[in-house]
């Protein structure tokens, strides 16, 4: 079903972890311009133009909001992915991987204050017992120094 997203990001995924696997057993980089990996490259460009399409839809839909934003971070534009990730948490507050994505994202982008206020929001949604947060909030504040 060519309108459908999804299964692009799926093989594009599987595809570059079979290429990394392939290069690693032979000891050489993946080729940048090697048939494999342009054709990673454009399954992943049809999927983000198919996730703008959706989020123009159901701009209120969180999870498309979070796949689109984390399709835009692999695509490198991690300014507009902020503005999509934000999005989805905002629509979905509670959920600690929408939080944790613009968490660490704004750790990416070295923004220490919005990102401490944010790790702080994921250490009151982590599941009992879980310690990614604390060590997500631990890394910003090192850095914040």
């Amino acid at each position: 079903e060519p309108g459908v997203t999804g299964p692009r990001t799926n093989l594009a995924a599987l595809m570059e972890r079979n290429l990394t696997s392939h290069a690693t057993v032979a000891g050489a980089a993946a080729d940048a311009e090697s048939p494999i990996v342009k054709e990673i490259r454009q399954l992943r460009k049809i999927e983000l133009q198919l996730l703008a399409r959706d989020v123009k839809l159901l701009p209120q839909a969180a999870a498309i909001q979070y796949r689109y934003g984390l399709g835009l971070y692999v695509d490198g534009q991690k300014e507009l992915a902020l503005e999509h990730l934000l999005k989805a948490a905002e629509l979905e507050p509670s959920n600690f991987e929408y939080v944790q994505a613009v968490t660490l994202l704004l750790k990416a982008l070295e923004r220490w204050e919005p990102a401490t206020q944010w790790a702080h929001k994921l250490i009151e949604l982590a599941p009992p017992g879980d310690a990614t947060a604390r060590h997500i909030l631990t890394e910003i504040e090192q850095h914040k120094k």
